[in-house]
């Protein structure tokens, strides 16, 4: 059996509580880049949280702590899903 890159995925998505959503990704793709790393934290943007992600060589892994809400700029709070703003 030989293994191909470009057709291998795992993704693994569970509601922790309330809005909020752990998502863990394992994939594999062909990458020009042998390493990446990145770190990010965001806030105030629609679906804000952590996110982790480090590719090595073909392998990709990522880890998404997150809200499932959208950002409404033009009222500085969060829209609930299934809200319609009038």
């Amino acid at each position: 059996m030989k293994f191909d890159p470009n057709h291998y995925e795992y993704t693994f998505a569970r509601r922790i509580f309330g809005y909020k959503f752990l998502e863990i990704n394992l994939s594999s793709a062909y990458s020009w880049m042998p390493f990446e790393f990145s770190l990010r934290w965001m806030r105030k943007v629609d679906h804000p949280g952590f996110r982790f992600n480090l590719s090595l060589f073909f392998f990709h892994f990522q880890i998404m702590f997150y809200d499932s809400r959208h950002w409404d700029s033009e009222n500085n709070r969060f829209v609930d899903p299934g809200t319609v703003e009038k």
